[in-house]
Parts: C-alpha cells; structure tokens; sequence
C-alpha cells in the first residue's frame, strides 16, 4: 500500500512467526518447561545475571539506533540520492561479511563460554582473531581498491559515487567484521558495563560526525569522516576486548602487522592494473583472479572457523 503497509507487514510478520514458534515450543515442550519452573531459582538467576537488563539492554538499543542513525541524517543534510548510494555500498560489502561473522558470533559465544571454564579464553579468541582477520583482509582490500569502477560495471554509470563511499566505509566494516564477534566476550566475561561505554561512545562518535559532516556541506567528505571514526572507535573496542582476555598490545599489534604483510602480494597485482592501466575491466578482472587465488590459499582458515561455528 505505501509505508505504512511495509512497516504494518514487518510487524504481523514477526507477530505470526513468535507465535507459531510459542505454540509449537508449548505443544511439544510445555509441560517439561513448568516442571522447570521455580520461584527461588528464578529470583537467583535474575540476581546473578542482573547486568544483562541493566547494560546488554541498552547496548542493543545503543546499536540499533546507530545502524538507523546514519540514513536519517544524511537523508536530512543531503538528496535522497546519497542515501541510496551510502546504503547500496553500506549492503554490497558487509552482505558477504556478514553471512560469516554472523555465524561465527552466534557459535563463539557458548565456545567462548566453554573455554573461559576451562581457563584457555585467551588462546581461544586469538585463534578466532587472527583467522577473522587472515580471512577479511585480503577481500577488504580488494573490493576498496576497484569499488568505483565494480560499481559502474555492475549497476551503471550512476552509482560511481556508491563505489566512492565504500573505499571510505571499506575498513570501518572489516573491523566491524573482527570485533563483532569477539563483543560477545563482554557477556561472557560479566563486563557488559564496559560494553555498554563502548557503544555510547560509538553512538555519540556517529551522531557528531554526521552532524559536523553535513554542515561543512560535502556529502564525500562526511561518508569518509564517518568510516575514518567509525573503524578508529571499533579498532579501540577490538583491543580493549582483547586486553580483557590478556593477550598484550604487542601481541595484537605483531598479528595485525603480520596479516598485513601476507596480504601484500594478494593486491599487487590489481594496485598495478589501478596504477598503470586506465582499464575498468582488467582492474576488476585482475581483483577477481586474484581474489580466487586468495580464497584457495585460505581455505584452511575458513575450515577452522566453520568447525568453530559447528561446536
């Protein structure tokens, strides 16, 4: 119908997918449930796990209306055409890393869980850091190089500006791509109050930036402020996660250092292709192959990860 009739179905949608889910959670599970059920165990747990409602809640709401935030405001400084061109990058790129980070997220946490009983947490997360980072870099790199000529070529000549924001939102999304993940930690470890401190500053960072951005009046320049800050703030999240599970600044920095040197020779052949050839489809063939190259090599880190997500 218009607006409304998107936002009225979303809304019976989940309403008719929770239900059916209750009914059949109480249909087959129902009795088992009430036998579970004890006054004093719940009075116990909510005493225990009390730091989820006061801090987890909020980090939620913190991060939801930083999702929101940015199309709402570019929306208010500048055309609709900028949005549209901040949300199809903002879509293309974290599309794919998301189907995996996604996962990973959801199994680590009882991984982590597990691990942090056992006293092994840290050498755990550093597994699951370094193969998160092994395999994001080298396709992070790749898209941010050939982004504005991928984007003419795949949707036309009017969406070259799209591929001009992703070479600015391109590192804020792969770390992004690492830390979230490893947020579950905070949980895990009972430090949901430095998680919360961590998404205020995040949501405060996003809402100055944006604001300073539209009053200078260039849309580019915003999208870039927004990533530069966007990556430094999730960069400091990353670390201050790692530091809680005691792996050192040198260790952090060393990996980092050193996936970026293997990363090197992934790109080179598409840095010279940018550099020296004025070609749009040799640039974007050069990253594919290389890009293909990349992903036969690494298959050994995304085994690891999926047997992580299998757990």
């Amino acid at each position: 119908m218009n607006s409304g009739g998107l936002i009225l179905g979303y809304i019976v949608g989940q309403i008719s997918s929770t239900g059916r889910l209750l009914w059949r959670t109480w249909k087959e599970e129902g009795k088992q449930i009430i036998s579970y059920i004890s006054i004093n165990e719940m009075k116990r747990n909510i005493i225990k796990y009390k730091n989820f409602p006061l801090y987890s809640l909020w980090s939620g709401l913190l991060n939801t209306a930083s999702v929101m935030m940015p199309p709402l405001l570019l929306s208010y400084f500048y055309t609709p055409a900028v949005v549209g061109y901040y949300a199809l990058g903002q879509r293309v790129v974290n599309l794919p890393m998301n189907l995996i980070g996604n996962a990973v997220a959801q199994a680590f946490y009882p991984y982590a869980s597990e691990a942090n009983g056992k006293g092994n947490l840290s050498s755990v997360t550093f597994v699951v850091f370094k193969n998160l980072i092994s395999i994001g870099l080298v396709p992070i790199l790749l898209i941010s190089l050939i982004a504005p000529e991928l984007f003419v070529f795949i949707f036309g000549e009017n969406w070259y500006e799209a591929g001009q924001y992703v070479r600015w939102i391109s590192l804020w999304l792969f770390v992004v791509f690492i830390a979230s993940p490893l947020s579950n930690l905070y949980s895990v470890l009972e430090m949901q109050r430095i998680g919360l401190f961590i998404d205020f500053l995040l949501f405060l960072s996003r809402l100055t930036v944006l604001i300073i951005g539209g009053l200078y009046g260039n849309a580019l320049f915003t999208i870039a402020l927004f990533g530069i800050v966007g990556a430094l703030i999730w960069m400091v999240n990353c670390i201050v996660i790692l530091k809680l599970v005691g792996l050192s600044f040198f260790t952090i920095i060393k990996e980092i250092s050193f996936e970026l040197l293997k990363a090197i020779p992934f790109t080179i052949l598409t840095v010279l292709s940018l550099v020296i050839l004025d070609n749009s489809l040799i640039l974007i063939l050069s990253a594919i192959l290389s890009g293909l190259v990349f992903l036969i090599l690494k298959i050994k880190n995304f085994t690891m990860l999926t047997s992580i997500t299998s757990k």
